[in-house]
C-alpha cells in the first residue's frame, strides 16, 4: 500500500494477492488473483473531495478437482470517479462509482460504493 498526501493531492495505490481454496462441496476452485488499485483525488474545499479511481485484476483458470479450466481466468478493468465528505476529522463519508469497461469471465456493470468511516480511538 503506497498513500501519499500533499494537501490538496491525495495519492493512493494498493496491491493485493487473494489466495482461493477448493470448495469441498463442488470440487471448484477459483484462480488466484491480483489486485491493483489506485486513487488520485483533490480537495475542493476543506471538507470535500472529488477523485478519481483506476482498478485492475486479473486472476489465473478455475480449476474442478484438481484439472485447469482453460480459458476461466478473470481479467477486469475499472475506472470512476468518487466524492469523499469530511464533517470532521474523526469521520468521512465516501461515495465511488466504478464502470467495468473490459471483463473476461466476470460479471460487467457498474459497482455503486458507500463507504462510512470514524475514528474510534
Amino acid at each position: 500500500v503506497f498513500s501519499r498526501f500533499l494537501f490538496p493531492h491525495d495519492v493512493e495505490t494498493a496491491v493485493t494477492y487473494n489466495v482461493y481454496f477448493e470448495n469441498p462441496a463442488t470440487k471448484l476452485r477459483n484462480g488466484n488473483e491480483f489486485a491493483f488499485d489506485s486513487f488520485v483525488g483533490r480537495f475542493v474545499s476543506p471538507r470535500f473531495m472529488l477523485g478519481v479511481h483506476f482498478n485492475y485484476i486479473t486472476g489465473a483458470d478455475k480449476e474442478l478437482s484438481g484439472v485447469k479450466l482453460p480459458d476461466t481466468g478473470v481479467q477486469q478493468f475499472q475506472a470512476g470517479p468518487s466524492i469523499t465528505f469530511t464533517p470532521s476529522q474523526a469521520s468521512n463519508v465516501m461515495l465511488k462509482v466504478l464502470t467495468d469497461f473490459d471483463s473476461r469471465n466476470t460479471t460487467k456493470g457498474i459497482l455503486w460504493f458507500l463507504r462510512v468511516g470514524w475514528k474510534v480511538l
